[in-house]
């Protein structure tokens, strides 16, 4: 089984280095985000680091979806963060797990559902490392694809890795949104992206009431 891989050997040993060097990485970027929320996940991260790792139901999982071949540009961008986040993520694929949104509106069966992927990292449920009030994880939104607007109780950030959106927040016009920036979205604020020919890959985080209760689609 994998958690018996994981646990066992120096295999296990060089998983778990490579997934505390990823949260190492992630932790750093959310120290410069320059919000209280950025800097609670960032330590939340770092504590995460001395925290027991575990893995996923694996039921959760979305087999065989791969991201690495999306992050070999990133990894060679002139974006420092950029490209050690990118690289983070590759030698750490093997440590988190890609799954469909659990939430009714984005369930698989559907573009929407079927284009939406995230890969949780640290939070309550779902995710290698536990952390009851704050998730961090990486999202996946493919090509060709309108994510309409939505709005939850959580505070969020994105920063993308990988590909260029448009986004939109508080039904202003949408703006492009490259690799190395921080997309914020307030409590409750309804928001949007759109992609091109390219999928986009980022990191985002919740913080404040973390429940997907309160989410709601525009669509």
């Amino acid at each position: 089984m994998m958690s018996q891989s994981r646990q066992a050997g120096s295999k296990g040993v060089a998983a778990k280095q490579r997934f505390v060097q990823l949260l190492h990485c992630l932790s750093r970027i959310f120290a410069e985000e320059g919000r209280p929320g950025g800097d609670a996940t960032a330590q939340a991260l770092t504590d995460a680091c001395a925290s027991p790792w575990h893995d996923p139901d694996p039921n959760q999982w979305t087999p065989n979806f791969d991201v690495r071949h999306l992050l070999a540009s990133a990894k060679q961008s002139p974006d420092a963060t950029v490209a050690g986040l990118a690289q983070a993520m590759d030698d750490a694929h093997d440590t988190y797990f890609w799954n469909s949104s659990k939430i009714p509106s984005l369930q698989p069966g559907t573009q929407l559902g079927d284009g939406i992927l995230t890969a949780h990292v640290i939070g309550p449920e779902y995710a290698p490392a536990f952390h009851p009030t704050i998730k961090v994880g990486f999202f996946y939104q493919a090509a060709n694809l309108n994510y309409p607007a939505r709005s939850h109780a959580a505070e969020e950030t994105y920063f993308l890795v990988s590909g260029t959106g448009h986004w939109s927040a508080d039904h202003e016009p949408p703006q492009p949104q490259a690799p190395g920036q921080f997309i914020h979205h307030a409590s409750l604020v309804p928001h949007s992206s759109t992609t091109d020919d390219h999928p986009i890959i980022a990191v985002w985080r919740w913080s404040g009431d973390i429940s997907t209760d309160s989410y709601r689609l525009f669509a």
